[in-house]
């Protein structure tokens, strides 16, 4: 799977994060305190393959529990077997606009994704769904 799309918010040193990686490697470079960590540790929490996150009120922006942590991640190259219409995630598939570089909804013409959500508010218990809305037109 290859990450498209990421959006962070009220995660530790981030407030608002929109960001569209380009291409199959990514290198984040920058001076210490900069968020690296945090963003890789942001696409780890959207992505866990377990039903577990060990998130602290040190977690959210400034420590605002007040204003919920959501990380979503739009994934192209999506495994086959996971995009079972019937079984899996095949009826969530959304669209990826590379020149627009945006979700919006899907065609012939744009690539497919998957992106998952990742929530937790004040009271610490986090959730993941697939995201079902379209996108754009």
């Amino acid at each position: 799977m290859i990450l498209q799309h990421l959006k962070i918010e009220n995660f530790r040193g981030i407030k608002t994060l929109d960001w569209c990686p380009n291409g199959r490697f990514l290198c984040l470079i920058g001076p210490n305190d900069a968020t690296k960590t945090t963003i890789l540790e942001a696409i780890e929490l959207v992505s866990l393959s377990r039903y577990y996150a060990a998130i602290s009120d040190q977690d959210f922006h400034k420590g605002d529990t007040g204003q919920k942590i959501v990380i979503e991640a739009s994934f192209g190259e999506v495994p086959k077997e996971l995009l079972d219409e019937d079984k899996k995630f095949g009826l969530f598939l959304r669209g990826y606009d590379e020149k627009l570089q945006k979700i919006v909804g899907l065609d012939d013409t744009r690539k497919p994704v998957l992106t998952i959500r990742f929530e937790v508010g004040d009271d610490l218990e986090p959730s993941w769904n697939v995201v079902q809305e379209a996108g754009e037109p």
